[in-house]
């Protein structure tokens, strides 16, 4: 078959969608290298609430910030009230402002008090931000999706932490592509689902940290998520791998909005059938248990979505070891070429130990689809009084 000369060319992607991606506390000086690589927000701080400089200086890089907003300990007395309508008065008008991170965090569903507080809360802020911000908080590793979905049912955004090292499942990595399926479960119709990754143990020595931060990111996409927030972004003392974290983070955040737009399909795509990738050597299952009792499920996991004329394979290995797998036969002109990760070659593809690759597949009518766009995926924050900074910063919100 003759390969046409377009399928192997290198093009980047038109109207480029952002999947949201950040770094909790991060320092101002680092503001310019993250929005370059592709990071879209920043925050939330703990501690003392963002400053107006910061906002200030976050605005210019072209970052979003997560501001903090809550009390101390769940309430909701006429005081309580005051002061959360005062948090929101006092940045309510800085366009920096992307979205409300509720604190406390980790609140707790089997508790009708800490539930109260976040309807109420909800009902505060959506009556007082005059643009209508999504609200989003932090729940722990270990929570199930109906927990989950009940602790974040006054939320915008459901999040859950996937920490493997944290847990003690560094070498079954399996987990967070478990858990991200969990927190996708979790989110209702109207919600997003946001991945939440750590960067704050330093691990062993012979760790390849880029390996997990790939994997755990995309691993994190694959199964539904459909945004990244990693913590955290401070340099803490201690922890001599920081940097190494950093800039596997980074290396992502530029392949998903950086030129190579592979972001882009996932936020705009359509859902395609499921792809049947055979695996003809290496495991075929790896253990995604948190605990001692193992949990087998299937070494590698797939995601496909057609974006025009193109189809797109996103394929994570979570096994420790590699794997090889015979790719279906396709119906183009083109055959299918990574965009990251090893090429295929004879219909096969051959991924190291938490490999990665993303697969790209064009049409043999490619450009005569090309105007599905057109009104498809805008980045317009998905509601009419959200400024344009949210849906740059965030993409389409519910």
């Amino acid at each position: 078959m003759r390969v046409d000369s377009g399928c192997t060319s290198v093009t980047e992607i038109e109207d480029r969608q952002v999947l949201p991606f950040g770094f909790y506390s991060v320092p101002v000086a680092s503001f310019d290298r993250l929005a370059s690589a592709g990071v879209t927000m920043v925050g939330p701080y703990y501690g003392t609430r963002p400053s107006e400089a910061l906002l200030d200086a976050a605005e210019r890089a072209g970052l979003g910030v997560l501001y903090p907003l809550g009390l101390e300990a769940p309430r909701m007395d006429a005081e309580g009230r005051a002061e959360l309508l005062a948090q929101v008065d006092a940045v309510a008008d800085h366009e920096a402002v992307v979205g409300w991170y509720v604190l406390p965090e980790e609140l707790r569903p089997w508790s009708e008090v800490e539930m109260l507080y976040a309807a109420r809360l909800q009902a505060v802020v959506r009556g007082r931000d005059p643009l209508d911000r999504p609200l989003l908080s932090y729940q722990p590793n270990h929570r199930t999706r109906d927990d989950l979905a009940e602790a974040s049912a006054s939320f915008d955004m459901v999040l859950r932490g996937l920490y493997a090292n944290f847990v003690g499942a560094s070498e079954r990595r399996a987990w967070v592509r478990e858990g991200a399926g969990t927190i996708v479960a979790a989110a209702q119709v109207d919600q997003t689902p946001w991945a939440v990754l750590e960067m704050f143990e330093e691990p062993a020595e012979t760790t390849d940290v880029r390996a997990w931060v790939r994997h755990d990111v995309y691993a994190s996409l694959v199964a539904g998520a459909r945004g990244v927030l990693v913590f955290s972004g401070w340099p803490r003392s201690g922890f001599p791998a920081y940097e190494a974290y950093l800039a596997a983070y980074l290396e992502v955040a530029t392949e998903l909005n950086g030129p190579a737009g592979l972001a882009t399909p996932l936020v705009r795509g359509r859902a395609a059938r499921p792809v049947e990738l055979e695996i003809v050597g290496g495991p075929t299952r790896t253990d995604a248990a948190m605990g001692d009792s193992p949990r087998w499920v299937q070494s590698v996991a797939s995601r496909q979505v057609r974006d025009g004329d193109t189809r797109w394979i996103y394929v994570v290995n979570s096994a420790e070891q590699s794997v090889r797998l015979r790719l279906p036969s396709v119906d183009s002109a083109c055959p299918a070429v990574a965009v990251i990760g090893p090429q295929p070659g004879d219909g096969v593809l051959e991924l190291p130990p938490l490999g990665v690759s993303v697969l790209r597949i064009r049409s043999a009518t490619r450009g005569a689809r090309r105007a599905v766009h057109a009104n498809h995926g805008k980045t317009d924050g998905g509601a009419g009084r959200r400024p344009p900074s949210v849906g740059r910063v965030l993409g389409p919100v519910p």
